[in-house]
């Protein structure tokens, strides 16, 4: 390792555009370590999450290198939406439960964390109640309230005095003290409590470990709406983007070679050479277990193109060769 950041109680600065650093917490820490040049950086990353995370057992600790898109290639997420805590908790824990059936799935956590307990008087006695924030040129800093040193000590909370009308009591004769457990992150999507699960298989797409925990999904109570994230929904709404104008770019592109070659027929063989590209499309991801997805697509626009020039090509060196006397069976030949 060549340099190591920090950034403890905050997600850290956006350096690169592709970077989404975590959302702020007191619980949290943002570490950005630089490798040395021509360091390889999958053995790293992976010596870190193993000794890393023996170190540290209580801790959930995701080593993870930088990746180009919004989400790390790969990773499966599934957003599941419910108006029940319970509900929702029970179904990530379901899902989570699958993808660890899967060998070799990685990082597999939800985004609403555990309960936590919290006491107010606890709270107020101890770290103070936020009253308001002091702004020192581009720092916060809060302005707590709380209790004088006596109190500052938790175990002496019930010990604290209280002044009523008969005289000075203690905390303990008047109130019981219980604990109970609350959700410490709740997060919302379109306004709906929504529990987001991923996972990582590092051989796999997201649709394939999709496709593995499908059983899973399927046995989730009626009332959790599911809808995936990450790569998936990038590549659906790229898709989309791309074939909506499709339509309007193939009528251009036809109106184009009717231009050019002044002749329907020759038009029409163009256009007849473009379902041969289905051939070679089947058979490569057939062969080698690709997935249809937007890089598939942008590969079937791309030989489209190839194959559509290729017949703009030689239906001109045949016109040349026939200009020149040469039979028109040996023209084609010769364009061949």
């Amino acid at each position: 390792m060549d340099r190591v950041t920090a950034y403890v109680g905050e997600g850290g600065p956006r350096f690169i555009l592709g970077l989404n650093p975590p959302d702020p917490g007191p619980h949290r820490a943002y570490v950005v370590t630089n490798v040395a040049r021509k360091a390889d950086v999958a053995p790293v990353v992976a010596r870190l999450r193993h000794t890393a995370q023996a170190a540290f057992p209580d801790l959930l600790i995701e080593p993870k290198p930088f990746s180009l898109g919004s989400t790390e290639s790969g990773q499966a997420v599934i957003r599941i939406t419910a108006s029940d805590e319970g509900a929702l908790r029970a179904a990530a824990q379901e899902i989570k439960a699958a993808m660890r059936a899967q060998p070799g799935v990685i990082d597999i956590r939800d985004d609403w964390e555990t309960r936590l307990f919290r006491m107010e008087a606890a709270s107020q006695a101890t770290t103070g109640t936020s009253l308001s924030v002091l702004r020192d040129r581009d720092q916060q800093i809060p302005v707590l309230v709380r209790t004088g040193g006596d109190q500052q000590a938790l175990e002496r909370l019930l010990d604290t005095r209280i002044i009523t009308a008969a005289g000075a009591v203690s905390l303990s004769e008047v109130v019981t003290v219980t604990l109970a457990t609350e959700t410490s992150v709740i997060q919302k999507r379109n306004l709906l409590p929504t529990i987001t699960v991923v996972g990582r298989h590092p051989a796999w797409t997201a649709q394939q470990l999709i496709d593995a925990v499908r059983p899973a999904l399927a046995a989730l109570p009626p009332g959790a709406a599911i809808s995936f994230g990450g790569e998936i929904e990038e590549n659906e709404t790229a898709t989309l983007a791309i074939f909506a104008a499709l339509p309007a770019c193939l009528m251009a592109m036809v109106m184009l070679f009717i231009l050019q070659f002044n002749s329907m027929r020759r038009v029409t063989i163009i256009v007849l050479t473009i379902p041969f590209c289905a051939v070679g499309i089947i058979l490569t991801l057939v062969a080698f277990q690709a997935p249809f997805d937007f890089m598939s697509n942008l590969g079937v626009f791309a030989l489209i193109g190839t194959i559509i020039s290729n017949a703009i090509l030689i239906i001109e060196q045949i016109d040349e060769e026939e200009a020149s006397g040469v039979p028109f069976a040996q023209a084609i030949v010769v364009a061949c």
